[in-house]
C-alpha cells in the first residue's frame, strides 16, 4: 500500500468513529498506481465537508502513489454536496496533476453526477489492479 503517515490514518480512524454515515478505508493500487480512499454509506451534506478535508488533506500522499481513486462502490446515496466534493476534488487533482478516477460508480451516484451535468469531468474505473 502507498506510505500513509500516521497522522492521516488517525484522522480517517477518528471520521469513522464520529460518523455513522460513512465509513473510510485506505488501500492502494499498482495499476494505475494510486491512493485507493473507499467510501461506504451516505456521502450527503452532513459527512460531505469532513470528507473533504480527510481527502485534500491525503492529496500529497497521493501525488506520492502516483494518482488518486475514490471507491464509491458502497454509496448508497450522494447528494449534490457529496458530488460537489468530488467536482472539488477533480479541480484540486487537476491543478497538482495528480491522476484522479471515481472506482466502480453505481447507478445511484452516476445518476445525480449525471442529472448536475458532471459526468465529463470524470474518469471511470471498473477495476484495478490491488498493491
Amino acid at each position: 500500500m502507498p506510505i500513509v503517515s500516521l497522522s492521516t490514518r488517525a484522522l480517517v480512524e477518528d471520521f469513522n468513529k464520529r460518523s455513522s454515515a460513512l465509513e473510510l478505508n485506505l488501500t492502494g493500487s499498482a495499476d494505475p498506481p494510486a491512493l485507493v480512499v473507499g467510501a461506504t454509506g451516505l456521502l450527503d451534506t452532513d459527512s460531505s465537508p469532513s470528507f473533504y478535508v480527510i481527502v485534500e488533506s491525503m492529496l500529497a500522499e497521493a501525488q506520492a502513489a502516483g494518482g488518486l481513486i475514490l471507491d464509491v462502490e458502497h454509496i448508497r446515496y450522494i447528494s449534490s454536496a457529496g458530488v460537489g466534493v468530488c467536482m472539488t476534488l477533480f479541480v484540486e487533482t487537476t491543478k497538482q496533476d495528480i491522476p484522479y478516477f471515481l472506482y466502480k460508480v453505481p447507478a445511484c451516484v452516476r445518476s445525480v453526477i449525471g442529472v448536475l451535468g458532471y459526468s465529463s469531468y470524470f474518469s471511470y474505473l471498473d477495476a484495478y489492479k490491488a498493491e
